[in-house]
């Protein structure tokens, strides 16, 4: 599946391709991934305490100056993103692969 998404802060274009295997053809190559560090279960706002937070940025810079403004959230690469998503897979077998959805974050 290709992916594009805009950089919130400096409005840069991100795109990658992904699929069961991995990530592949990032641009630019040291873009990051938001993630929510959460303290809790999410509940019933999972797309606003959740899907609203997890986003793409074309540099860790520009992640950082996100971050530093949202708590409860962290920075990891695009690699580290898609390992975490794929661990989910395992916990939720039911999550078809891939996903229908264009969405601008993970």
């Amino acid at each position: 599946m290709s992916v594009e998404a805009t950089d919130p802060v400096t409005g840069e274009r991100v795109t990658l391709v992904v699929d069961q295997n991995g990530v592949r053809d990032l641009k630019p190559s040291g873009a990051v991934v938001s993630m929510v560090i959460p303290d809790g279960p999410f509940g019933y706002d999972v797309i606003e305490s959740f899907c609203h937070r997890v986003l793409f940025f074309a540099s860790e810079k520009s992640g950082a100056t996100w971050t530093a403004q949202h708590d409860g959230t962290t920075l990891l690469s695009v690699l580290e993103a898609f390992e975490l998503g794929r661990g989910s897979k395992r916990v939720y077998p039911d999550i078809s692969w891939p996903r229908q959805a264009q969405h601008e974050g993970l």
